[in-house]
């Protein structure tokens, strides 16, 4: 008796721990008007790799936008610049992007959101989030955990039933 309450204690703690791994942390979620040739940016770290970033932009008036995922390197290189050598995610002219990505580093990144229209402004709906990669592993602990109950509670009335045989 004793040792299923603890076992269910286990169980209901791997569920707890599978909950908060699968959580997703907001970086930003605003609307922003970005005046023709200029850029909003969203700067953030992730102190872990496999972290995966999920976003979505939507223009809500004005010009089709330029959406670009940086790392440090490229969007020190972008500030002086307006170039980049490599993006992570590049999307160009769109009305609306949902996407995500998987960092596998933990390092600084840039979301930027560059209006290229040399008259209109754009206003924009800008929607970042990120999410550890840790809630499949919870799972398939759970999962293991499950059945060595099931496997010890059947071993335990089959030597129930054996010893009243």
């Amino acid at each position: 008796m004793r040792r299923e309450a603890y076992l269910s204690l286990l169980l209901v703690g791997l569920l707890l721990l599978s909950m908060s791994a699968c959580s997703a942390q907001v970086i930003e979620d605003t609307t922003k008007d970005i005046p023709p040739g200029y850029y909003y940016v969203v700067g953030f770290q992730t102190k872990a790799s496999g972290v995966t970033v999920h976003y979505k932009i939507s223009v809500e008036s004005g010009p089709n936008v330029n959406v670009y995922l940086l790392d440090r390197t490229n969007y020190d290189k972008y500030k002086t610049t307006g170039t980049y050598d490599k993006a992570i995610k590049e999307h160009k002219s769109i009305k609306e992007i949902d996407s995500e990505v998987k960092l596998e580093e933990a390092a600084d990144y840039y979301l930027i959101v560059e209006n290229p229209s040399l008259t209109d402004t754009a206003k924009v709906h800008i929607y970042i989030e990120g999410k550890r990669g840790y809630g499949a592993i919870a799972i398939i602990a759970i999962i293991v955990i499950i059945v060595i109950i099931i496997v010890v509670v059947l071993i335990k009335k089959k030597k129930k039933a054996t010893a009243t045989s």
